[in-house]
């Protein structure tokens, strides 16, 4: 009996209108800041450029989401543990069209060369539970990388039917 146990933070998205909101804006400073090099005020450059970029970076200093409790995957079941002391059991037999959505890994470059990192938020497990659809976001950190990816290589191995899509650098499959 396999005992691989993976543990990942159970999340809510919240700040997300916020951080786009500031990104945006930044990308518009610093259309602004470029503008006031050639026809402008010089000086407005060197104050529009680190706001630019501190509106750009937001994500680090804000938050984009809030740990709810914690989600524990096994070779048979999936745990959802709330901060809240609510728990929820489901065993993987009784689950319908599982699809597991992994999207960043926290301190992953996007594109793979840019100087801007992603956050391991939106990574998701969606499942059919007794004809409710449920769907769970939990943050995906470095640690957590080994241990998710040997349970998904041992839940094909035991033959449960899930899909996968995979748009991280990390090799889950």
């Amino acid at each position: 009996m396999n005992r691989i146990v993976c543990v990942l933070p159970l999340i809510t998205g919240r700040n997300y209108r916020l951080l786009m909101w500031l990104r945006w804006s930044g990308l518009v400073m610093l259309g602004l800041a470029f503008y006031c090099v050639n026809y402008g005020p010089k000086c407005w450059f060197l104050i529009l450029v680190p706001l630019a970029t501190l509106f750009w970076h937001a994500n680090l200093i804000i938050k984009e989401y809030t740990i709810i409790g914690s989600i524990y995957l096994s070779p048979y079941e999936i745990v959802l543990s709330y901060t809240t002391g609510h728990e929820m059991r489901y065993l993987l037999e009784d689950l319908k069209d599982i699809d597991v959505s992994i999207n960043s890994v926290s301190g992953e470059l996007i594109g793979g060369k840019s100087f801007f990192i992603k956050t391991g938020v939106r990574n998701y497990i969606m499942f059919r539970y007794a004809g409710e659809k449920n769907e769970v976001e939990f943050l995906l950190e470095d640690q957590h990388v080994t241990p998710l990816s040997q349970l998904l290589k041992l839940w094909k191995q035991n033959g449960l039917k899930f899909k996968l899509q995979n748009i991280s650098r990390e090799n889950f499959s």
